[in-house]
């Protein structure tokens, strides 16, 4: 059993007893899929261009804030050093994502601009050929959906 488990009643005075070991694993499965889910959206949300870089270290430097406390509650606690490390990590890693997600979507928005511009030189050519008369839209062998 664990640490939380164990003395659950004392750490939160509402629950009356210890959970199981099933009980533990079931929540630390759960909490698992929830961390995973939340990087997933977290991630998504800086690839998309959702963030800023600097939106991005505030919003890392306020999870921090949360993972201290949390910490704190538990009892427990990492050096200095390494949580310096980790946060140093953690903020060049989501720099380099910010970075390659604005290239991604530059080189998108520049696909699309050139996909409009062959749609509409395709749609006037074929309304040039309409006025000059060299399509006729009554003549089945000039529609384009025949």
């Amino acid at each position: 059993m664990t640490y939380i488990g164990k003395n659950l009643p004392e750490l939160v005075p509402f629950m009356t007893g210890t959970y199981t070991p099933q009980a533990v694993n079931q929540a630390r499965s759960s909490f698992k899929k929830k961390v995973s889910k939340a990087g997933a959206t977290f991630l998504y949300g800086a690839m998309c261009g959702f963030y800023t870089p600097e939106e991005l270290d505030d919003l890392l430097f306020e999870v921090s804030e949360v993972a201290r406390f949390l910490m704190e509650i538990e009892s427990t606690s990492i050096e200095v050093d390494d949580e310096i490390e980790i946060e140093d990590r953690v903020t060049e890693i989501m720099r380099h994502v910010a970075l390659a997600s604005s290239r991604l979507l530059k080189i998108r928005e520049d696909q699309l601009r050139e996909k409009q511009e062959k749609r509409k030189k395709r749609e006037s050519v074929t309304q040039e050929q309409l006025d000059d008369g060299e399509i006729d839209p009554e003549d089945p062998k000039d529609d384009a959906y025949v």
